[in-house]
């Protein structure tokens, strides 16, 4: 069934350690109306951000997205 498949989903992604916060990509799940429009979009890292630093405390995408964003812009493709 459908709440199956969402856990296995959940168990799957939840249990991958999140190296940093800009290097994740982003979906919607569901439509925007864009005028006359619906669409979903999804987020991708582009190439310009940085290698992420492995977390060394339990703030570590916190320290990390900070300190990105201190040296530049965290940029992200539409598509």
């Amino acid at each position: 069934t459908e709440t199956v498949r969402m856990l296995g989903n959940i168990f799957k992604y939840s249990s991958r350690k999140v190296e940093s916060l800009a290097k994740e990509t982003y979906w919607s799940r569901g439509p925007f109306q864009l005028g006359q429009a619906a669409l979903q979009f999804r987020a991708q890292p582009a190439l310009l951000n940085l290698e992420a630093q492995r977390g060394k405390t339990d703030n570590y995408l916190r320290d990390d997205l900070v300190e990105r964003l201190n040296k530049g812009d965290v940029v992200f493709d539409i598509v």
